[in-house]
């Protein structure tokens, strides 16, 4: 597991800080790792969790950090010298001249509290003031709250929000008391000030085909290069996808890499079986690949176990069965670390849309009307050509619209969703219609974060949404990237002398939709109860008659529906957990 949590506190509060220390490491088992003035930090006792501290009581950067271009480990004696300048100066060195999974926990020079979350928003931070504390954590261990937390409470628009998008993870929280630092914000008593934001980067495309290549493919080096030097054993995914097949072959480059399995997972379904990819990978790559079947565990409720604990729903553990079975297959293997190719959906674009073709005209002018592209996009969309003109000569596309997940029928009225509830997206209207999906649903990528059986077992590591990746992407144009015709068209060209040509022109996507039906069929027992009365019901979110008509075998055969039913059990899961948990804090404190 990696985590930290930091209290910082006046001289005066010394001795309710010292107690709070030890009443968390007592109920928890975290330890001690940073003791200064500055910052009191607590890690998990089996995180290995980095800690960096800067001279002259400056404080400390927790976390993953790396400097830019070096795939080999920093010298801790650099970071300490970043010392002698303002914080905001702290953050902009460690964002300009770094990257990483990292939460600086800083003083300014007149000793006022500052931090800064990198931008790759990787390792999450949520920060509160109390009793003479400023308490600033990744997680929220048992006894925090219950000895120092906030005035806690659910927020249900925000709830309704998350119910109708999950995407909206990565935005303001569901459970009010808390203040989140957004990725790359300098968080200061004064007030916070978002130093990073992926529009700097998109205003700023590649136009060369060739630059965005080698710097794309260079930037994806670099970065799994850093994390499979690190001597830690190393459990790779490898599904038959384009993404983690990247990945894959980017850290057989690395002589130093440990890695102890190459694992695939396969359903029985023929739409779900896709080792005949991963083994041609397998082959290409000159590795042994561990065939696993998908897990048949029936959907309970009770399963979720750490996922749904956390400050936000850890949309990474949904899955209970993966999250079970990959837990046990990398503490048997010995690995420490985990390798996915998470995020390379969203950075070297698979969503077909029209999109692609607006943000072509806008860059290119008229000529963009007699350039193969229209026709291009009209394919790979499934739409005519003279739609494609049409919305063209628009040179708008409804953004929100097109990258908002389709709400379930049984959802009552979705809430209106705001325009803007992520700090990154507070510029977007600068960009062309494409770019700003990408980044819409790059705020989506915090699902891969949070706790879950597997993130506390396994050092979890996702390299393409590494800060360095993120802004190679931002940087390309997306009719670049998806060279008209087709998704990741570009990641395609830029890795294809190293993968096998079936993966590289593969269209097909794996599907495990039948083996989720019946697995969720399999638990309707159980899921019945926890939805149809539950407190999604009770607050007026979800209708009743229409679930209960949807929870049935045949029905779910024949209508399927499986995605949002298994996502409104889990958010369910979420905010029956938190309700219990804030009631019983009620009692405790009411108590003392």
């Amino acid at each position: 597991m990696r985590g930290f949590v930091s209290l910082a506190w006046t001289p005066a509060c010394e001795v309710t800080g010292r107690r709070l220390l030890q009443h968390i490491s007592a109920s928890t088992g975290w330890r001690l790792a940073f003791d200064r003035v500055e910052a009191h930090v607590l890690v998990p006792p089996d995180g290995a969790m980095p800690i960096w501290p800067l001279a002259e009581g400056r404080g400390v950067v927790v976390g993953d950090l790396f400097r830019r271009g070096q795939v080999e480990g920093l010298d801790p004696a650099e970071v300490a010298g970043i010392a002698n300048v303002s914080v905001l100066e702290v953050a902009r060195i460690l964002m300009r001249g770094h990257w990483g999974r990292y939460v600086a926990l800083l003083r300014d020079h007149d000793g006022a509290p500052a931090m800064f979350r990198d931008p790759s928003g990787a390792l999450d931070c949520v920060t509160w003031a109390i009793d003479g504390m400023r308490i600033c954590a990744s997680h929220l261990p048992p006894g925090l709250l219950e000895a120092a937390g906030p005035s806690l409470s659910l927020d249900w628009d925000r709830i309704a929000l998350l119910l109708s998008d999950p995407g909206r993870v990565g935005g303001a929280l569901a459970l009010g008391g808390l203040e989140p630092v957004a990725p790359g914000a300098l968080w200061r008593p004064e007030g916070v000030e978002q130093l990073w934001s992926p529009a700097t980067f998109a205003a700023r495309p590649v136009r060369s085909q060739d630059e965005a290549r080698e710097g794309l493919v260079r930037a994806i080096d670099a970065c799994v290069g850093a994390y499979a030097t690190r001597g830690a054993p190393i459990l790779a995914e490898i599904s038959g996808g384009l993404d983690s097949a990247i990945v894959a072959a980017a850290v057989r480059r690395v002589p130093q890499a440990k890695v102890v399995a190459w694992l695939n997972y396969f359903a029985e379904d023929p739409w779900g079986d896709e080792r005949a990819y991963a083994l041609a990978i397998a082959e290409r790559l000159d590795l042994s690949l561990i065939e696993a079947r998908v897990s048949d565990l029936a959907v309970d409720p009770l399963q979720f176990g750490p996922a749904v604990e956390s400050h936000r729903p850890c949309f990474y553990g949904l899955d209970a069965g993966y999250d079970l079975d990959v837990s046990a297959r990398g503490q048997a293997a010995g690995a420490r670390m985990m390798l996915t190719g998470a995020g390379g959906d969203i950075l070297f674009y698979q969503q077909p849309t029209v999109m692609v073709a607006v943000d072509h005209v806008r860059a290119h002018g008229l000529a963009a009307f007699a350039s193969p592209v229209p026709l291009a996009v009209a394919r790979w969309t499934k739409s005519s050509v003279w739609s494609v003109w049409r919305q063209m000569a628009s040179r708008r596309s409804d953004v929100r619209a097109l990258t908002a997940m389709e709400p379930a029928a049984f959802i009552v009225a979705p809430p209106t969703l705001p325009a803007s509830d992520h700090p990154w997206l507070s510029d977007l209207a600068t960009l062309p219609p494409a770019k700003q999906a990408q980044v819409l649903n790059l705020t989506a990528a915090a699902m891969y974060g949070g706790d879950c059986r597997h993130a506390r077992a396994l050092n979890c590591v996702h390299p393409l949404l590494s800060q360095p990746v993120i802004e190679q992407c931002l940087s390309i144009p997306a009719d670049l990237l998806t060279q008209g015709f087709r998704d990741r068209a570009l990641a395609r060209t830029a890795f294809a002398d190293r993968l096998p040509a079936l993966v590289i022109s593969r269209r097909s996507k794996g599907d495990l939709t039948a083996m989720y039906g019946r697995r969720l069929a399999a638990g309707l027992k159980a899921l019945r109860p926890h939805l149809l009365d539950g407190l999604l019901v009770e607050r007026g979110l979800i209708d009743r008659s229409v679930l209960d008509a949807m929870l049935d075998p045949d029905q779910l055969v024949w209508q399927g529906g499986y995605g949002h039913i298994l996502y409104a059990a889990f958010l369910e899961a979420w905010v029956r957990n938190w309700q219990s948990r804030l009631a019983n804090l009620t009692l405790r404190w009411c108590a003392h």
